[in-house]
């Protein structure tokens, strides 16, 4: 089965690991819940994902990881059959994982690896919106997409969302692009998206717009410094539509 390949395969291919026995015993259980727990908590298995480790046989490839971590978002499906809340509590556990994962304490390595970590994260993001079938799951994902690429610390990533960056998410940011994709999202599976749904992704393209505006005013990019700060404007007046009273409005906005 393709599930025991890629436990080995993160696993290092060390079959004798207790990581590699309990997720091979959770496989024959046919428990894909706790197994796609016990791998997005595994530190080891997160940095075999990211290419972090050091391969105990052959070549790693950039995108082995990518692919691994997409088999295992498939996974997510046979979750869902059974229980959709659980299969939503793992989903956000392995976006928490991939959100935090760091390359470790070594800052001139960090600083040569963080653009790659950064992109590995978002292309592993990315397929897991692709994947899931629920609009408001992938709102939800495209929040922490925007999140990641404006808070990871590199700054060429915070700048790719600038217009004419030549960037999908950039382009996004632009006019009533992100509203138009939230219109197409209100049709994909079986539930609605709310207006809390509407409101954390408006409430994320501001605050990632703000770091935009932040990062060009460090770099004295004034003109594209105010395009960002126009865009933050907009999208917490988006934000602020989403609330039906007045008297709902919580204090942050």
């Amino acid at each position: 089965a393709f599930e025991l390949r890629l436990v080995h395969y993160l696993g290092n291919h060390d079959a004798t690991s207790p990581f590699v026995k309990n997720c091979e015993s959770l496989i024959h259980e046919g428990d894909a819940s706790a197994l796609l727990r016990a791998v997005f908590n595994n530190l080891p298995a997160l940095d075999v994902l990211f290419d972090q480790h050091q391969p105990v046989r052959g070549v790693v490839g950039s995108e082995d990881g990518i692919h691994a971590f997409t088999l295992l978002c498939a996974l997510l499906d046979g979750v869902e059959e059974i229980d959709v809340e659980e299969a939503k509590d793992i989903m956000k556990v392995i976006v928490e994982a991939i959100e935090k994962y760091t390359v470790g304490d070594d800052k001139e390595k960090s600083k040569e690896e963080q653009s790659k970590v950064v992109e590995k994260k978002l292309k592993m993001l990315c397929a897991m919106y692709n994947l899931r079938h629920e609009g408001q799951d992938k709102c939800w994902i495209l929040s922490r997409i925007l999140h990641v690429c404006a808070f990871s610390g590199d700054d060429e990533s915070v700048l790719s969302l600038l217009p004419g960056r030549d960037s999908t998410l950039g382009e996004l940011l632009e006019k009533n692009n992100l509203g138009n994709l939230l219109s197409g999202l209100e049709n994909e599976g079986s539930q609605s998206l709310s207006n809390t749904d509407k409101r954390v992704l408006y409430a994320t393209a501001s605050s990632v717009t703000a770091k935009v505006e932040e990062i060009c005013k460090e770099k004295g990019m004034d003109k594209e410094g105010s395009s960002a700060n126009a865009s933050k404007q907009r999208f917490l007046l988006k934000m602020l539509s989403t609330y039906a009273n007045v008297e709902d409005v919580h204090e942050e906005a």
